[in-house]
């Protein structure tokens, strides 16, 4: 596919570009993100409400919980893959977190699987952020912010709480 875009004449790129972004809404709010790095504010607002719009949907009419994991990995690789911009990925990963965290605090305890879940993301949250403090930008209130989370999980099932604690400590504890 690579030689077939390379071959491609400038009108033909923008066709096809013009018809990736018209064909759905992810496309075309990761074609503006791709187009847009330097002012990544925006893009991020949009892929927020994405994630904000599939940890909506996680509870179902029987008050079953259905992570929508996928929909959040998804968003998560789309925005970091169009911009390459860590801080945003970083403020994606913790804002997953705080609100897949706040149904489980909202609707009581659910499942090992969901938990399992959180805690992969909070995880990638803390490493993003033990890199970003390494490269001397300012991430303490992201930190605070996972701090909160986990301070909130006391009394959480499936060692939930404790795997929390266990990742704050070895990665965040120090940022503070």
């Amino acid at each position: 596919m690579k030689r077939t875009i390379k071959s491609l004449k400038q009108n033909e790129l923008l066709a096809l570009i013009n018809g990736l972004q018209k064909l759905n809404n992810e496309n075309r709010d990761y074609i503006q993100a791709f187009l847009n790095k330097e002012a990544s504010a925006p893009s991020l607002e949009i892929y927020k409400k994405r994630i904000r719009k599939a940890l909506e949907d996680t509870m179902d009419e029987d008050w079953s919980f259905e992570i929508e994991a996928d929909k959040c990995e998804k968003t998560l690789k789309a925005y970091f893959s169009a911009t390459d911009d860590n801080l945003g990925y970083a403020e994606l990963l913790v804002l997953t977190v705080e609100l897949a965290n706040q149904i489980t605090l909202d609707y009581g305890d659910i499942d090992e699987e969901y938990y399992d879940q959180v805690e992969d993301w909070y995880l990638t949250a803390a490493k993003q952020l033990l890199s970003l403090n390494k490269q001397a930008i300012d991430v303490k209130p992201m930190v605070k912010r996972l701090q909160k989370v986990f301070e909130s999980t006391d009394g959480i099932g499936w060692c939930y709480h404790d795997t929390l604690g266990d990742i704050f400590y070895e990665y965040l504890d120090k940022i503070k």
